[in-house]
């Protein structure tokens, strides 16, 4: 009986080490197709249903994502500037309509975001985060005009890197110089950031309005911010359509 019930304890153990060993691998390849396909991503992920319950700890957390996850944005947009935009442009292998076309107003998105990034920052500790959401939104209408040209642009990159070895030399030369560039692939994700990034700011905003009290004196500005965040997501997606 001893030898039976070693038996079971090893067989227990073992089963137990091929899980643990299963559940790295998967946390391995999960890390490995972020590396290649994703912008930049953030190393702290908003967990719906979190085992804290405490409404205000949740609410800090939320606005702590909202922070984390605009940084990672903003650097997405910095690279897509700085490591695509400008140097190709300079390099003269694609026409300046056809850069024009490609990148469309990302260069305004950028300095919008960046001003929001600095206002979410200040406005965590003084729990303004509605307040502020609010008051940038109408800036977001630059969004609409991205939209408009996104179709045209996707279909122009697969077209220039399809046809053009120039550009394609010119991808691979950016990845070898710049450390933001994780993969070939990176300008595909990065140019489609923007239309991604409006639907993530209402899950964001629903899920910290669900998590503010109701005597908290930022939540009118967060339901106003969602529902001019709503409006503004459904006009780019009519844009991107027509």
């Amino acid at each position: 009986a001893s030898e039976q019930d070693s038996d079971k304890q090893a067989g227990a153990q073992g089963g137990a080490e091929d899980v643990q060993n299963q559940q790295k691998q998967q946390q391995g390849q999960q890390q490995q197709e972020e590396e290649e396909h994703h912008i930049v991503v953030p190393t702290r992920r908003l967990q719906v249903g979190a085992d804290d319950d405490d409404d205000k700890s949740r609410r800090e957390y939320i606005e702590q994502e909202i922070v984390v996850s605009e940084q990672s944005y903003v650097d997405g947009l910095r690279v897509l500037v700085d490591v695509y935009e400008r140097p190709l442009r300079e390099a003269g292998i694609v026409p300046d309509d056809a850069v024009a076309l490609l990148f469309g107003n990302v260069a305004e998105l950028y300095a919008v975001n960046r001003e929001l990034l600095a206002a979410l920052s200040d406005a965590r500790a003084q729990r303004r985060t509605g307040a502020v959401f609010q008051a940038f939104i109408p800036r977001f209408e630059a969004y609409t005009q991205y939209g408009e040209s996104f179709d045209e642009a996707s279909a122009l990159l697969q077209k220039l890197k399809k046809n053009s070895s120039e550009f394609r030399k010119f991808l691979e030369r950016q990845r070898r110089l710049h450390s933001d560039v994780v993969s070939l692939d990176l300008l595909d994700a990065l140019l489609i950031s923007p239309i991604q990034r409006l639907p993530r700011y209402n899950l964001l905003l629903a899920d910290l309005i669900k998590n503010t009290e109701p005597a908290d004196p930022d939540l009118p500005a967060l339901r106003t911010a969602l529902d001019m965040m709503l409006a503004v997501a459904a006009r780019v997606n009519e844009r991107i359509k027509q």
